[in-house]
């Protein structure tokens, strides 16, 4: 679970601290750990990747998603939406590079038809389909198993 944590991390441009990710699942666990105190990127990520561990038979819904997204963004104050979908019409960007000249590596559909709660639907209801669960609840409803495109 700690080198997914600290993979995932990394993609993001996150370099954590292995030790202190350790200690932070160990004590989500209730295992004894050591006296390492975890910044809130790494009690955060801890906590999703205990969360995913203890539930990763349960179907897929959007309230899980929120959850994990609020435990990765634990400690952050500098984002509007935190456990829900995005609702600024601005586009999102995923930059890297300095201040004067970013290179966008991903920019996210514009909020609207096809939106990201649209598609986000779409991939949990497909989600729990391939997965044999059939569960379809909440905003799912009436959305069904089909093939995927």
């Amino acid at each position: 679970m700690s080198t997914e944590a600290l993979t995932t991390s990394e993609i993001e441009g996150e370099i954590l601290d292995r030790a202190r990710v350790q200690s932070s699942i160990q004590r989500q666990l209730g295992w004894a750990a050591d006296d390492w105190r975890a910044a809130p990127a790494e009690r955060g990520v801890s906590e999703m990747m205990v969360n995913l561990y203890k539930t990763f038979a349960s179907p897929l819904s959007d309230d899980t998603l929120f959850g994990w997204h609020r435990m990765l963004m634990t400690g952050r104050q500098n984002l509007t939406d935190i456990g829900r979908y995005r609702t600024s019409s601005e586009p999102m960007q995923v930059l890297s590079g300095a201040m004067g000249s970013p290179k966008i590596h991903f920019e996210a559909p514009a909020i609207g038809e096809g939106s990201i709660g649209d598609q986000a639907i779409h991939y949990v209801v497909q989600s729990n389909c391939s997965r044999g669960s059939g569960a379809v609840t909440g905003a799912d409803k009436g959305r069904g198993c089909s093939p995927v495109l």
